[in-house]
Order: structure tokens, then sequence, then C-alpha cells
């Protein structure tokens, strides 16, 4: 890659549930006027937007959210062709950096816009989602998801039929594989079934912060024997069980960890940014999740800058630095979906 290009990614932002919460409350240009400025001022070019469905819609409003939003996304596009870019491939995500304009790689947190029809998976990779989570911390027809606390249920378990059989197809159709947000029996039900490199999009090291969505050292070292990347999460319940200990130095921490680890190539950029994004969710699904806030010096997009100042003065070289902004990401992209 051209070191002139300096590829900065944020693996996952809920920008498509966004958008089509604040276009059903008569609020537009959200694209142009919100979220583009502060990309602009902490220097991020390419975000991996997903589509993401509250409970309240599931199983049988599912399809027709996601696809709400995907249209959302497509409209707001209609006016700032010449600033933002969809992209499906590796080589368009270079040319949109060349050309000064944001890369959006659509993401799909969750498999449950396909309930049990496999033949929609190509139907999204159509409209151009390039990577999928099989589960949002939830059981659905794919998958078991790590909860966020104890809830009365059967006993969890790996992947279903259909989960294996979609995660293949995947691969064939060259979908990234997202393994953040599924317990672990799945995870490793994934690991043994995957032919490609898989990612944690926006997933911690366990042994810093020990909560259910973070994931443990042997996971860690499973996705970078995959040639994969995990990338690190802003959310404060995901950086220390401790609020008081969240701020940009424990994020820093969680990169170092995971980089001391399995090595630089696989550690990247996932923020997960959704504080402006909780106040439009369904009080259900507010109830759903934990308590979360944006942990100061890494807050929006605007502050990603302070993640390169921070790697630097702890020793990071420049190359290093750039391939855990963005390079990494892009390496496993090319590989997995070309």
């Amino acid at each position: 890659m051209n070191s002139k290009r300096n590829p900065i990614v944020d693996a996952h932002f809920d920008l498509l549930c966004d958008l089509s919460n604040k276009h059903q409350r008569g609020e537009w240009r959200l694209i142009k006027d919100f979220h583009l400025p502060i990309l602009r001022a902490g220097g991020v070019n390419v975000i991996g937007g997903a589509i993401y469905v509250e409970d309240s819609y599931l199983p049988e409003m599912a399809l027709r959210q996601a696809l709400d939003q995907l249209s959302a996304f497509y409209q707001e596009m209609d006016d700032i062709a010449d600033e933002v870019c969809l992209c499906r491939t590796y080589e368009e995500i270079l040319d949109a950096i060349d050309a000064g304009k944001i890369a959006v790689i659509l993401t799909m947190e969750g498999v449950e816009p396909l309930y049990n029809d496999i033949d929609l998976l190509r139907i999204f990779y159509e409209l151009g989602v390039r990577s999928v989570t099989l589960t949002h911390s939830r059981r659905n027809y794919a998958a078991n998801g790590c909860m966020y606390r104890e809830e009365l249920s059967g006993t969890p378990g790996g992947l279903t039929d259909f989960g294996v059989r979609l995660l293949k197809l995947a691969h064939q159709l060259g979908i990234l594989i997202d393994l953040s947000h599924l317990n672990e029996v799945g995870f490793w039900d994934a690991m043994k079934f995957s032919e490609s490199p898989v990612i944690l999009s926006h997933s911690n090291p366990r042994a810093l912060c020990d909560v259910s969505r973070n994931v443990t050292d042997d996971q860690i070292r499973a996705v970078a024997e995959k040639k994969g990347i995990i990338c690190i999460n802003s959310i404060s319940f995901m950086l220390d069980v401790d609020p008081q200990k969240v701020n940009l130095s424990r994020y820093l921490d969680h990169i170092e960890y995971v980089a001391n680890l399995v090595g630089i190539d696989f550690v990247g950029l996932g923020f997960d940014f959704c504080e402006h994004i909780m106040q439009y969710l369904s009080e259900q699904e507010r109830s759903r999740l934990p308590e979360a806030f944006a942990a100061p010096g890494i807050a929006s997009h605007a502050d990603v800058g302070n993640i390169r100042k921070g790697l630097l003065a702890r020793g990071f070289t420049e190359l290093e630095v750039t391939k855990i902004m963005g390079g990494n990401y892009l390496r496993v992209f090319r590989e997995v979906i070309g």
C-alpha cells in the first residue's frame, strides 16, 4: 500500500441504524452535516457502517428494518457522492482515499434480518454488505451471543447448522466473518469451520477487563493465527470495570496488550461510538444494553488523532502506528474480499 495514503479505519460504527432512526424523526443530511465534519476532524477515512436491528423488531420486522436502514443510507449518499463513497472492494477503498473521500464499508451487526433464509445473504451482498457478525449478544437462528448479563435461559450452544452454512457461504461470496458478540463455544465453532481470516471488529482483551463481551488470550491468539485482526472498542464498560479508570490511556493499554500478545499486524480500531445513537433507541433496547459512556480523550471520531500521538509516545514506530490505525484492517479486507 502506498504509505502516503494513511488509512485510518474504524471497523465498527452504527451508522445505518443512526440514519434510519433519525430519518423517522424528520432529521436529514446527517452524514453531510453531522458525521462528516467529525470524521474529517479526526482524519478517519474508512468506516464500517453497521446495520443493527433492535430486539423489539425480531423476528418478523428484522428484514424490513435492515432494508429501511440501507434505504436511509442510500438516500443520504445522493447528496454527498463527492465526499463519501460506498466501497465494495479493496481497490474502491484505495480510490476513495486517493480522492479525499470517506470510504464506507457496509456491515451487518447480527444476521437476524436473514432469519433462516440463507439466500438473503447474497441479496445483502449485492446491496453492498461486506462484513457480518453472526449475532448481537443474543440467540438467533445462527448462533448464541455472549449475553451482557445473566439471564434465565437454557444451555447456550455453538453455531447451528444454519450458522455453519452461513459462514461457508460468506467465505464463498467474499464477506468478512466478524466474531464480536459471539459466545465462546460459538467462537471456537467458527474458528473450526472458517477457511479465511476472521475479525473481531469491536472487542477487547478480557485480561484487562473481565466482561463477557471481551475475549480471552486464547481467542485473540486464534484470530491472529488465522491472519485476522482484533479491533479495539472504546466503550467504557469494555475498557475497565472501574469507570474511574476509563480514558485514552486505558484504550491504549488494550491496543498495546494485543500487540504484545500476538504482534503489531493483528490489532486495529473498532470504536463503537454510540452515545448519540443510544438516545434514539427504544426503552426496551436501552434496558438490554449495559450502561456506558465515551472514554475521555477518545470520545468521538474527532479524537482519533490522540491515538496516534499516544502510541508514538509509548514507543511505537510510525510504521507500526500506520498498521494499527488502518493498514492491518485493509490487509485482511483485501485477502478476504479482494
